[in-house]
């Protein structure tokens, strides 16, 4: 081989790594832009997903906790349906039962209680519904303690009745300010 055949060779070898230096840039520029697509990918996931969660806890919180708070608020007496809820949840768990509102153990057997047959009048065990018929039957089975001082016992208002009140909050009819006894002439 002469000079002229080498410097031939070595041209073509130098313009082969050319050709690969700019495919080699080529590659490495659609490499950054395929990782710039990925990563904004995964931030739109992430935002979809942090969306979805929270739309997933506001709908628990409207389907399941504020059935739930209302029930409690409605069976307690004034100031005490937030420890009668605590109450509850430490010593039970709520559970969906096919669309059923149930208390369970917290080892995940269901809560029974002897309850009234409507069909045979007997005494049969029933599992204990969350609802208010339920905790009445907690109550009866004295499954909480000091569960009973938390319950409203009647809401009737009609003939002397107390109603919701608790009958702990009489006020006293005479004036509270004793005005002292005059001696003397007025």
């Amino acid at each position: 081989m002469d000079t002229e055949e080498l410097q031939t060779e070595v041209e073509k070898l130098k313009a082969e790594v050319e050709k690969l230096r700019n495919k080699n840039a080529q590659i490495l520029s659609e490499k950054k832009q395929a990782v710039g697509e990925r990563d904004a990918l995964r931030e739109q996931v992430e935002a979809a997903n942090n969306e979805r969660d929270e739309a997933a806890q506001e709908l628990n919180y409207i389907k399941v906790m504020q059935p739930r708070q209302a029930l409690i608020e409605e069976v307690a007496v004034d100031g005490m349906a937030g420890p009668l809820w605590r109450e509850i949840n430490y010593h039970f768990d709520v559970v969906n039962v096919e669309g059923r509102e149930m208390l369970h153990h917290k080892d995940g057997s269901p809560v029974i209680v002897a309850g009234e047959d409507k069909a045979t009048g007997k005494e049969v065990p029933k599992p204990v519904a969350f609802d208010a018929d339920g905790l009445d039957a907690l109550y009866k089975a004295d499954l909480i303690p000091g569960m009973g001082s938390m319950l409203v016992g009647s809401r009737a208002s009609g003939g002397g009745a107390t109603g919701g009140g608790s009958g702990h909050n009489i006020q006293s009819k005479t004036n509270s300010h004793v005005k002292g006894v005059g001696f003397g002439l007025r």
